[in-house]
């Protein structure tokens, strides 16, 4: 029976290349590298966003939640009833050139770093407390130099192996 994953999260799942201002194309983003190393018995739904959030809107840019573009308390049901497995990944840490980048200051400048460094923390106390899997994203891969939010194509590949075998573990 094929596998269904859904990649749901921001713009590093979506893929977007900051040097060429477009996606990464397949075989490249890490979601796509993650299909092909799991093969034909794995669907990766690909959903990832520029400027997603998890709980609250953006006052900038409108219906970027999670919270309230997508039906997590279906999955989440799900996941009670033992029919779906979620493993949360916690976000890549913002890279410590982030006040060099023109659109550092929107991010929160040596604020986003310093807060992107408890991501791990928060994320794995909704993992534990869900009975969900966990994983930190930034043991595996980091921000590119050119605008320490987003990864290039290296760690992009980094990501996809840490996150395959993890699947592997939970799913088989």
């Amino acid at each position: 029976m094929m596998k269904n994953i859904l990649c749901f999260g921001d713009s590093n799942t979506f893929g977007y290349d900051i040097l060429k201002d477009s996606r990464f194309p397949w075989g490249v983003r890490w979601t796509s590298i993650l299909q092909e190393k799991l093969g034909s018995d794995y669907r990766i739904i690909e959903e990832g966003m520029g400027g997603r959030t998890t709980v609250w809107e953006d006052p900038i840019e409108n219906l970027q939640s999670g919270n309230s573009g997508g039906n997590d308390k279906r999955y989440l049901q799900k996941k009670q009833k033992k029919e779906v497995s979620v493993l949360i990944v916690s976000p890549i840490e913002v890279g410590e050139k982030i006040e060099e980048n023109p659109y550092g200051i929107y991010m929160g400048g040596r604020t986003a770093v310093e807060r992107s460094r408890q991501f791990p923390k928060y994320y794995k106390e909704i993992a534990e407390k869900h009975g969900f899997g966990f994983m930190i994203g930034s043991e595996y891969a980091e921000p590119c130099d050119a605008d320490s939010i987003h990864m290039d194509a290296g760690n992009h590949k980094k990501l996809a192996e840490a996150v395959k075998d993890k699947v592997v573990q939970m799913l088989e």
